[in-house]
């Protein structure tokens, strides 16, 4: 098989997660270009005001009331959610985690209604990892994956194998998360942030065979060993304007817009029995 590589398109105009438009209104060939803006599709929400972004709160729940079996309503307020998560998040006091839980329980409705929407399990998966629920994260994750086709979503298999790799390195498991980061290569193999990231897994282990200082598990190793373009920072689930920061403190990544345009958030009808 030829891998061809996945080009990490410009994501500083999209918003950090979540955005989605309804699956049956989504036409795969209106999306060609990920970083263009197509109201039928995503919506980003960087631009909008914290008051605006309340406003599409109560909006939503008002639709919601009156259709609460609707999938693509629960989506869009996890986008809403994740993007107050990120504003506060710097903020003293705990309001971010609150909004890391609403967009979580928004999520896992989404699912619960539409189980084969693969940008969804990916997003739930990022959410979990903020929360410290690691085996939760690598279960969702790897889910999006199975239902991928390796053709069609090679971008967002790619993704959920870094932040799989991502999620093990966190926890202090090099190999693991090595073994995750060459997968995600198969599928984007000139990218030298991917080829940085297994070298630095490599010297993370043999660093930890000589017992001399590492991260200590369960503590967020990204960003001390290795300088990832703000793309690649961005779908490994760091914040690519603060790469120093780790841990939940990190922002939700900003792949979720782009993924939501390019694969409409939807759909298993593809899916693909990928072994994991």
């Amino acid at each position: 098989m030829v891998f061809k590589r996945v080009a990490w398109p410009s994501l500083t105009i999209l918003v950090l997660c979540f955005s989605i438009s309804p699956v049956h209104a989504y036409d795969a060939d209106a999306a060609e270009d990920p970083t263009k803006m197509k109201d039928s599709i995503g919506e980003d929400l960087s631009d909008k005001t914290d008051a605006e972004l309340f406003g599409m709160e109560r909006e939503l729940h008002r639709e919601l009331g009156k259709d609460p079996g609707n999938a693509d309503l629960y989506y869009r307020i996890s986008n809403v959610y994740a993007t107050l998560f990120d504003r506060t998040r710097t903020q003293k006091g705990g309001q971010y985690q609150e909004w890391l839980m609403k967009s979580r329980d928004a999520l896992e409705k989404t699912l619960m209604i539409r189980s084969q929407d693969k940008v969804a399990h990916y997003n739930l998966g990022v959410v979990y990892k903020r929360q410290g629920q690691m085996e939760r994260a690598r279960e969702e994750l790897r889910k999006a994956i199975r239902l991928c086709d390796p053709e069609k979503d090679a971008y967002l298999i790619c993704s959920s194998w870094l932040q799989i790799g991502s999620v093990y390195e966190e926890q202090g498991f090099f190999d693991e998360a090595k073994e995750a980061y060459v997968k995600a290569r198969e599928f984007d193999y000139g990218n030298r942030d991917i080829q940085e990231a297994i070298r630095n897994m490599d010297a993370k282990r043999k660093t930890s065979e000589s017992g001399s200082n590492f991260s200590p598990l369960g503590m967020s190793s990204m960003g001390s060993g290795m300088s990832m373009s703000p793309q690649t920072a961005a779908a490994m689930g760091q914040d690519p304007n603060a790469q120093n920061q780790g841990g939940i403190a990190q922002a939700l990544p900003a792949l979720g817009q782009m993924l939501a345009q390019k694969f409409g958030g939807g759909g298993g009808e593809n899916s693909s029995d990928q072994n994991q």
